[in-house]
């Protein structure tokens, strides 16, 4: 069948699901890109919850620690103990932080960006976003009976984000 060009092509889609498609694009483009980095929020909350406190945590830990270093003191117990505790909060606010790099730099520069040409703004905002909420978190332990919100423990997350916040700047050079 030949078409000529007097005639009009006309779409398999009616206006509506045109539409629904262009809806579904704005929803892909623009909010699927937040979920991983919100759902790794959602997990931190948790994991600063009241069942994942200093006594909790020991419970595993500790015997953890007995059976790899079975010579040590309960002092040493108890610094390793609070060493690997700190150690999960950077790793925790590392990650964090390189999801917001992740789902910003999508949400601005597009999905097929590798490297976009400026990263200084996308990696300042992820810095700032994950500080908040670290600030955000320390703060919500404050009000948990077996938790205690600490500043320092903010700047062990800020840690965290200074590692993801370098290495994002060095892999752009």
């Amino acid at each position: 069948m030949k078409i000529r060009r007097s005639q009009k092509l006309k779409s398999p889609l009616n206006d509506k699901e045109i539409a629904s498609n262009k809806r579904y694009n704005w929803v892909q483009k623009s909010v699927q890109p937040l979920v991983l980095p919100i759902i790794w929020m959602v997990i931190i909350r948790l994991l600063s919850s009241e069942g994942l406190s200093g006594e909790s945590t020991s419970r595993f830990i500790g015997p953890l620690l007995h059976w790899v270093y079975p010579d040590w003191n309960q002092g040493q117990y108890e610094l390793g103990h609070l060493l690997i505790r700190k150690l999960a909060h950077i790793v925790e606010f590392t990650i964090l932080c390189g999801l917001w790099i992740r789902s910003l730099t999508e949400l601005i520069h597009g999905k097929t960006a590798k490297k976009p040409t400026s990263v200084g703004g996308v990696v300042a905002l992820s810095a700032c976003i994950s500080i908040v909420f670290a600030c955000f978190d320390e703060f919500f332990q404050s009000f948990t009976a077996s938790r205690s919100g600490q500043w320092k423990d903010v700047l062990i997350d800020g840690i965290g984000v200074s590692a993801m916040v370098l290495w994002a700047v060095l892999r752009k050079k």
